[in-house]
Order: structure tokens, then sequence, then C-alpha cells
């Protein structure tokens, strides 16, 4: 799939972020280790589409649920933000292969 890909000049240096566009509701990018690794969409028909979107109605937030995956297993996914004062430098368009969250990281959310 085609993801919009932006570097940024901040305060703190270059970085690049993968966007979604502004129509994108219920998705996130999930980075692991600072890589682009897990593209998430609330209204999927995955089963860990519907699992997140439980936890979301129930009144958690979405960093709240990488939190606690992070936590049980180990690992160190998170979202990227923009920074607030940047320069763009370039924007492209990159062709990625994000999978969706796997199951075994959803098993004992509650």
């Amino acid at each position: 799939m085609l993801y919009r890909q932006t570097t940024y000049r901040s305060l703190t240096g270059s970085r690049s972020l993968i966007e979604l566009s502004d129509f994108a509701y219920g998705e996130w990018i999930v980075y692991e280790n600072n890589v682009p690794k897990y593209h998430v969409q609330c209204f999927d028909e995955k089963e860990s589409s519907s699992v997140i979107k439980a936890l979301l109605t129930n009144g958690k937030t979405f960093e709240n649920i990488l939190d606690c995956i992070n936590k049980q297993n180990g690992t160190r996914l998170s979202l990227k933000k923009r920074p607030i004062i940047l320069i763009v430098k370039r924007t492209e368009l990159i062709e990625l292969d994000l999978k969706p969250l796997p199951n075994h990281l959803l098993k004992e959310l509650k």
C-alpha cells in the first residue's frame, strides 16, 4: 500500500514520519523501535480490530492500549507525532507492507 512519508526538520534534528490522510478516522501507524510496523484500522473486519474497538468504547485511549501491550509483552510499540516547530523538507509516496496488530499481542488485554 502507498503511504505518504514526510521528512521534517525540527529543533531536535530531521525525522521522517508516515502520515495518514486527513480523512483517516480510527486509524494509526504503530512504530516498533522507531520503524513503522503496523497499520491499525479500528473499523476493519479483522479480529484484532474488533478487540481494539471494544477497548476504545470502554474508555481506553489507543496510547493506553499500546502501553498495556508494551508492559505485558516487552515490546516497544509507539505512535509518532509531528514536532510543534518544524520545516517540511520532503514529502514522498513510498510502498510499505504494514500489517494489522497481531492477535497474540491483544490476547490478555482487558
